[in-house]
């Protein structure tokens, strides 16, 4: 069975990056186009610095902004290589890369789905194409300024983001089931 998850940075119980300059991270739009050519690193501190560092963070003050750091990155490179462009970040001597999600699938089945009247981009019910995910890690286009989600059951779960972070032990996010189908 398929299962669409929305994937969220834990901010209550762990560290994540802010900007000190909001505006210079507003530059950046991370709505699933690439930003590489014109990434210039923002000045970003640790929030919540009495709570525990997390291996994936959340970043820039966006749920649909995550950032790993190097030792996440080697278990996750098959999903970064995939679904995303990784962008170097330094915080306090720690070397991060941002995970601006890139791949963007037109899955969303909008006539089964259900929308806030006169708002195609929030969602109150999802139902989804199964048949046109090709990547476990992916932004839709309705949601993509505000959400990344992730699939489950389209292969072993070793193979998928999901199950990957769950094997590793992976800390930081929290996995919201959105649709099964």
């Amino acid at each position: 069975m398929i299962s669409v998850y929305r994937v969220l940075p834990d901010f209550n119980n762990y560290q994540y990056l802010i900007p000190d300059d909001a505006g210079a991270a507003m530059r950046y739009r991370y709505g699933g186009i690439s930003v590489k050519k014109e990434w210039e690193p923002p000045l970003v501190y640790k929030a919540n610095p009495m709570k525990p560092k997390p291996d994936i963070w959340g970043c820039m003050s966006f749920g649909a902004v995550i950032a790993v750091t190097l030792k996440a990155a080697t278990e996750l490179c098959t999903f970064i290589d995939q679904s995303c462009e990784g962008l170097p970040l330094e915080c306090d001597g720690e070397t991060f890369l941002v995970c601006n999600i890139t791949c963007v699938v037109n899955a969303l089945n909008q006539k089964q789905s259900r929308h806030k009247e006169g708002l195609p981009h929030w969602i109150e019910e999802y139902v989804f194409h199964p048949h046109r995910f090709e990547y476990s890690l992916f932004k839709i286009p309705e949601t993509a300024l505000g959400e990344v989600l992730c699939v489950e059951g389209l292969t072993s779960p070793e193979d998928e983001f999901k199950g990957v972070v769950e094997k590793h032990g992976l800390k930081g996010l929290n996995f919201k089931k959105i649709w099964t189908g």
